[in-house]
Protein backbone atom coordinates (compact mmCIF):
# COMPACT_ATOMS: atom_id res chain seq x y z
CA UNK A 1 0.00 0.00 0.00
CA UNK A 2 2.28 2.32 -1.07
CA UNK A 3 1.58 5.69 -1.72
CA UNK A 4 -1.92 5.90 -0.18
CA UNK A 5 -2.38 7.75 3.28
CA UNK A 6 -2.83 6.52 6.20
CA UNK A 7 -6.35 6.68 6.92
CA UNK A 8 -7.09 5.05 2.89
CA UNK A 9 -4.98 2.55 4.39
CA UNK A 10 -7.21 1.73 7.41
CA UNK A 11 -10.36 2.31 5.56
CA UNK A 12 -9.01 -0.54 2.73
CA UNK A 13 -8.47 -3.10 6.33
CA UNK A 14 -12.09 -2.20 7.68
CA UNK A 15 -13.53 -2.94 4.12
CA UNK A 16 -11.67 -6.72 3.90
CA UNK A 17 -12.66 -7.42 7.56
CA UNK A 18 -15.88 -9.51 7.61
CA UNK A 19 -18.88 -7.48 9.76
CA UNK A 20 -18.69 -9.32 12.75
CA UNK A 21 -14.52 -8.57 13.85
CA UNK A 22 -13.92 -7.96 16.69
CA UNK A 23 -12.00 -4.15 17.56
CA UNK A 24 -9.26 -6.08 18.80
CA UNK A 25 -9.30 -7.73 15.17
CA UNK A 26 -9.25 -4.61 13.96
CA UNK A 27 -6.39 -3.44 15.81
CA UNK A 28 -4.41 -6.10 14.68
CA UNK A 29 -5.04 -5.89 11.28
CA UNK A 30 -4.08 -1.78 12.10
CA UNK A 31 -0.69 -3.26 14.04
CA UNK A 32 0.41 -5.84 11.19
CA UNK A 33 0.25 -3.33 8.57
CA UNK A 34 2.14 -0.43 10.58
CA UNK A 35 5.02 -3.20 11.73
CA UNK A 36 5.17 -4.64 7.87
CA UNK A 37 5.57 -1.00 6.81
CA UNK A 38 8.74 -0.38 9.22
CA UNK A 39 9.96 -3.98 8.75
CA UNK A 40 10.12 -3.52 4.90
CA UNK A 41 11.70 -0.05 5.38
CA UNK A 42 14.36 -1.46 8.07
CA UNK A 43 15.61 -4.26 5.68
CA UNK A 44 15.85 -1.94 2.96
CA UNK A 45 18.54 0.32 5.34
CA UNK A 46 20.30 -3.17 7.02
CA UNK A 47 22.08 -5.82 5.70
CA UNK A 48 20.24 -9.05 5.50
CA UNK A 49 21.35 -11.45 8.75
CA UNK A 50 22.49 -14.94 7.52
CA UNK A 51 20.35 -18.28 7.52
CA UNK A 52 22.11 -19.83 10.03
CA UNK A 53 21.82 -16.54 12.63
CA UNK A 54 17.93 -16.34 11.52
CA UNK A 55 17.87 -20.33 12.41
CA UNK A 56 19.83 -19.36 15.89
CA UNK A 57 17.48 -16.36 16.50
CA UNK A 58 14.07 -18.90 15.79
CA UNK A 59 15.34 -21.57 18.12
CA UNK A 60 16.39 -19.69 21.15
CA UNK A 61 12.77 -17.99 20.84
CA UNK A 62 10.57 -20.42 19.64
CA UNK A 63 11.17 -22.00 22.91
CA UNK A 64 9.35 -20.04 24.89
CA UNK A 65 7.03 -19.11 21.99
CA UNK A 66 5.76 -21.14 19.19
CA UNK A 67 4.35 -24.99 20.23
CA UNK A 68 6.46 -27.75 19.60
CA UNK A 69 6.55 -28.54 15.87
CA UNK A 70 5.76 -25.12 14.64
CA UNK A 71 9.55 -23.81 15.15
CA UNK A 72 10.60 -26.73 13.07
CA UNK A 73 8.25 -25.35 10.12
CA UNK A 74 8.93 -21.96 10.41
CA UNK A 75 12.74 -22.35 9.73
CA UNK A 76 11.69 -25.06 6.64
CA UNK A 77 9.24 -21.99 5.26
CA UNK A 78 12.23 -19.56 6.06
CA UNK A 79 14.76 -21.56 4.58
CA UNK A 80 12.71 -22.37 1.37
CA UNK A 81 12.42 -18.67 0.76
CA UNK A 82 15.98 -18.18 1.64
CA UNK A 83 17.15 -20.47 -1.47
CA UNK A 84 15.77 -16.84 -3.58
CA UNK A 85 15.89 -14.39 -0.87
CA UNK A 86 17.13 -14.52 2.47
CA UNK A 87 15.92 -11.07 3.10
CA UNK A 88 12.43 -12.12 2.63
CA UNK A 89 12.99 -14.93 4.53
CA UNK A 90 14.01 -13.35 7.78
CA UNK A 91 11.06 -11.05 6.80
CA UNK A 92 8.58 -13.93 6.92
CA UNK A 93 10.11 -15.74 9.83
CA UNK A 94 9.93 -12.41 12.15
CA UNK A 95 6.38 -11.76 10.97
CA UNK A 96 4.74 -15.12 12.15
CA UNK A 97 6.96 -15.15 14.64
CA UNK A 98 5.85 -11.76 15.49
CA UNK A 99 1.90 -12.99 15.26
CA UNK A 100 2.22 -15.83 17.45
CA UNK A 101 4.21 -13.59 20.28
CA UNK A 102 1.07 -11.32 19.74
CA UNK A 103 -1.50 -13.87 20.94
CA UNK A 104 -0.05 -13.85 23.81
CA UNK A 105 -1.01 -9.99 24.88
CA UNK A 106 -4.17 -10.33 22.40
CA UNK A 107 -5.22 -13.85 23.20
CA UNK A 108 -8.62 -13.39 21.34
CA UNK A 109 -7.83 -11.35 18.72
CA UNK A 110 -7.67 -14.53 16.39
CA UNK A 111 -10.65 -15.79 14.66
CA UNK A 112 -12.12 -19.05 16.38
CA UNK A 113 -11.07 -22.50 13.96
CA UNK A 114 -14.08 -23.03 12.04
CA UNK A 115 -12.89 -27.21 12.70
CA UNK A 116 -13.39 -26.81 15.91
CA UNK A 117 -16.17 -26.29 18.59
CA UNK A 118 -14.05 -24.11 21.19
CA UNK A 119 -14.24 -20.66 21.97
CA UNK A 120 -10.74 -20.88 23.48
CA UNK A 121 -8.70 -21.98 20.08
CA UNK A 122 -8.10 -19.22 17.99
CA UNK A 123 -6.16 -19.29 14.92
CA UNK A 124 -4.01 -16.25 13.07
CA UNK A 125 -3.82 -15.91 9.44
CA UNK A 126 -0.44 -14.45 8.15
CA UNK A 127 0.24 -12.69 5.16
CA UNK A 128 3.18 -11.17 3.85
CA UNK A 129 3.33 -9.36 0.72
CA UNK A 130 6.86 -8.20 -0.27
Amino acid sequence: MVGISPKEQAARILEQLPDDCSIEDIQYQLYVVETLRRRLEMADRIEAISQEDAEKRLAKGSQSSLAAGCSDDLETIAGYIANDSPRYASIVAETVFSTATLLADFPRSGRTVPEWDDETLRERIVSVIV
